[in-house]
């Protein structure tokens, strides 16, 4: 695989866990939200075994939070890959791949932060690709 696809599948995993906090969240808000029942509707059910509503959204809560813990370890091995192999990295390699990948700058921002040109960020950019796609073979 190379290093840019490895750095983007980075990004896209990071942005993942993101998206899965929120629906955590959102998830424990509405389990402890008071539900309300449609009276205009005439049932007549027997009783049944059948679990609480409230059980099937635990059960959720918890297999995402699981999913949650999966995707944190194996991005956090990832980032020590990459931090590994920037080791010999000039200190501007590794602030663009770091600004890019692992906190998601604008070429902009990542320019702005180093006091360069965006032409000079994406020149340095492919430098440390280049090094990366190296250590990487």
């Amino acid at each position: 695989m190379a290093a840019k696809e490895f750095l983007r599948k980075i990004r896209k995993l990071d942005r993942d866990i993101d998206r899965k906090i929120q629906r955590l969240h959102e998830l424990k808000e509405m389990s402890v939200s008071t539900g309300s029942f449609d009276y205009s509707k005439d049932r007549v059910q027997a009783s049944t075994a059948a679990d609480a509503p409230y059980v099937h959204m635990l059960e959720q809560i918890t297999e995402l939070d699981n999913e949650i813990s999966a995707d944190i370890d194996c991005l956090v091995d990832m980032k020590e890959q990459v931090e590994w192999m920037m080791h010999s990295f000039t200190p501007k390699q590794q602030a663009v791949i770091r600004s890019r990948y692992f906190h998601s700058y604008s070429w902009e921002d990542i320019a702005m932060l180093l006091g360069c040109t965006v032409r000079n960020v994406h020149y340095i950019h492919q430098a440390a690709l280049q090094n990366m796609d190296r250590k990487m073979l």
